[in-house]
């Protein structure tokens, strides 16, 4: 009751909320973004950030109900990154949160919408498992988290989104998106493969999904059906595709997690998101 009191006044407690609890992974998306994935491990003893081009990073936390302190041990020493944070919608299986910070000894933000203009600050939307004890939904383990750092490609699009695979099993899935009335161009961000398919999003919330090209030709002609569904949050929209695996059919998202493919593609939904940069 104690702990509970002190974060209602907002008074720093020694670790994170529950909400925040748990193996994150996910992308910047500010406007001046590169690209990189991020992976972020919250637990009673502090965090773990990978991802970076500083590679793995260990830190201790503070935080309130709208602010994080993350105190990086790094080159010797520890650095402070101050941040805001906010949960930004969730569904069946996954939980997704904003946290926008200033960036290693850079103070704080001002809100989570501010930092969204980059040139500085940085907004990471990060995604957990809702509940990580089922077979369906495991994010990698930290001994598991890579490094990848990208280069962002000059150009301009307003239908450029980001995205990545989160059904159980996956190893890596990290996609740049861009959107046409009925067909889709993705890359993967480590390597630059190319995929092209023909979509459908149906009002009853049925999906298919057939790939016309990509480095893959065992998916190539074939087509996936399956279910969609989004949740608008604070800057973004986040649409999740689940789909058989190619050429199969599910009926349901746990069908998908199980077997299948789930794309997580997100969105910019306000004026100060914009993910134009990292068009291809």
């Amino acid at each position: 009751a104690l702990c509970a009191g002190l974060s209602a006044l907002g008074v720093a407690m020694a670790s994170a909320p529950d909400e925040l609890m748990g193996m994150w992974r996910g992308m910047m998306i500010q406007v001046d973004a590169d690209g990189t994935i991020k992976q972020l491990l919250i637990d009673d003893y502090g965090a773990i950030l990978a991802g970076g081009e500083k590679g793995t990073i260990n830190a201790t936390v503070t935080s309130t109900d709208t602010d994080i302190t993350f105190n990086l041990e790094t080159d010797g020493s520890s650095v402070a990154m101050e941040c805001k944070w906010a949960l930004d919608g969730d569904n069946e299986y996954l939980t997704s949160a904003l946290i926008a910070c200033g960036g290693p000894g850079h103070g704080n933000v001002d809100s989570i919408g501010s930092a969204m203009s980059g040139h500085g600050p940085i907004v990471n939307y990060y995604t957990k498992c809702a509940d990580s004890s089922t077979d369906e939904c495991q994010f990698l383990p930290p001994d598991a988290l890579k490094t990848q750092v990208q280069t962002p490609i000059d150009s301009s699009s307003t239908s450029v989104r980001l995205g990545m695979e989160v059904q159980l099993g996956y190893t890596e899935g990290e996609y740049i998106f861009e959107f046409g009335d009925s067909s889709v161009t993705y890359i993967t961000q480590a390597s630059s493969d190319k995929w092209t398919a023909d979509y459908e999003f149906n009002d009853d919330g049925t999906a298919s999904w057939t790939w016309t090209d990509g480095p893959d030709s065992s998916y190539v002609g074939k087509t996936s059906t399956g279910v969609w569904s989004a949740i608008e949050g604070m800057e973004t929209k986040t649409t999740y595709v689940g789909l058989g695996a190619p050429g199969t059919c599910v009926d349901t998202m746990s069908e998908a997690m199980d077997g299948g493919i789930v794309y997580q593609i997100v969105e910019c939904s306000s004026s100060e998101c914009d993910f134009s940069a990292l068009a291809f």
